[in-house]
């Protein structure tokens, strides 16, 4: 008996190539095709196939339980031994064996004769356990098949297996979405329904397989808190910009291995009361010393006083002001000052001159706290990584927050 699949996934049976991903939201069914792809190839040759996933407490957490209803359902548990955690083919010796990556990273070393990989939630894979298991598997014609709902383009297998130059010959790309699941049932479609009604961005990601760009985790989103400007269609400054925007400069200082971002940013406000940040010009990378200062702050001069906020640091001290014409003064950094900075750039319209790429970069990857099941850790402040230019600006319009509006350094607002 042939198992029979939709003319759609026959290029995961026909694929020579080492990866194939399965991508798209929720509803496809990629876990019953993850399974009906491994049970086929068990039934014709010799496997050895490893389940995987991030998060991985029980045998319930894995796909075996899913793995028998599809034996039975295409009348084949004849052909098996089953028991309540293991599956091999009795003629062909085809066997499962499953894995979590989160707390098993050092024993995937160990694994051998590993044929054929199903990876389900590879959204969630980190970098440590992705890039541990990837040269572990060494059969000749090995291959790895990836189910994931995409999430965040930084996320490692994401990153590679979509974005990255070097995979690109070795991945075959299917996408697989709620239309095309043969399983469909009324109880999923009401769910569907229910997320579209409530939040159409969320709904993109979780039902259409669109990135995660609006998320709780995500501090700035764009499109809402911050827009690109393109000075190619738009010109070089914004339209509604006048002359006597102020110029403020901030820079974030880097230490050890962590880099340094200089920013000017213009603030005005308009006829209608909206308040409006552009940043205009940056300089971002390694090697600051303090006699380089005043030629980094130098390339991000606009105009106006030279006059830059900085944090503190060894840097911002009397050498500093001998060795540059800038006038330096110290950032505010209380308690709370990140959250209160966050709170007030989120009350502005941003825009962000399309040639500060490290800038954009920070605003895309900026993200809070989040536990293991991808919760907002509400009580925490955002990650100290990609912050960089943020601080940056935030130390910029500090005069700002302070004049125009006493701030509230207490608490966080996330997603807001």
């Amino acid at each position: 008996m042939h198992i029979t699949v939709s003319p759609k996934y026959e290029r995961l049976w026909r694929t020579d190539k080492r990866y194939t991903v399965l991508h798209g939201g929720r509803g496809g069914g990629k876990s019953y095709i993850l399974a009906d792809f491994s049970i086929d190839h068990a039934r014709r040759a010799k496997h050895k196939f490893l389940a995987c996933r991030q998060f991985y407490r029980s045998i319930e957490d894995s796909i075996h339980s899913l793995l028998v209803a599809r034996i039975h359902a295409h009348g084949v548990e004849d052909e098996f031994h089953i028991t309540d955690r293991k599956i091999r083919h009795t003629g062909t010796g085809s066997e499962w064996i499953y894995r979590g990556l989160e707390r098993n990273v050092g024993s995937l070393q160990s694994l051998f004769g590993i044929t054929c990989v199903l990876m389900e939630e590879a959204q969630h894979v980190t970098k440590a356990g992705w890039e541990l298991l990837r040269p572990t598997i060494r059969e000749t014609g090995s291959r790895f098949i990836i189910a994931m709902n995409p999430r965040f383009p930084d996320d490692i297998v994401y990153e590679q297996m979509f974005e990255s130059d070097e995979f690109a010959g070795d991945v075959e790309k299917i996408e697989i979405g709620w239309r095309d699941n043969y399983h469909w049932n009324e109880a999923l479609e009401t769910e569907r329904q229910i997320f579209k009604r409530g939040d159409p961005e969320l709904y993109d990601w979780m039902w259409e397989g669109q990135l995660l760009t609006v998320a709780a985790a995500q501090v700035f989103v764009k499109g809402r808190h911050w827009f690109i400007h393109d000075p190619a269609e738009e010109g070089q400054l914004p339209s509604d910009m006048p002359p006597s925007a102020a110029h403020l400069y901030g820079i974030d200082i880097g230490e050890a291995a962590a880099p340094t971002a200089a920013i000017c940013a213009r603030y005005w406000e308009n006829p209608d009361g909206e308040r409006r940040i552009h940043v205009q010009a940056e300089k971002y990378g390694m090697g600051l010393t303090q006699h380089s200062m005043g030629g980094w702050l130098e390339e991000v001069w606009r105009g106006g006083e030279r006059c830059v906020r900085a944090d503190h640091g060894t840097l911002v001290s009397g050498p500093v002001r001998k060795a540059t014409e800038w006038e330096v003064r110290h950032a505010f950094k209380g308690p709370g000052s990140v959250a209160g900075g966050i709170r007030w750039i989120k009350g502005c319209r941003t825009t962000i001159d399309k040639n500060c790429k490290d800038t954009i970069n920070n605003f895309i990857r900026y993200r809070y706290e989040t536990d293991k099941n991808e919760e907002v850790l509400v009580n925490k402040p955002p990650k100290k990584e990609h912050d960089h230019a943020i601080d940056a600006l935030r130390y910029a319009v500090e005069p700002l927050m302070i004049g125009l509006r006493k701030p509230d350094w207490s608490g966080f607002d996330v997603g807001g």
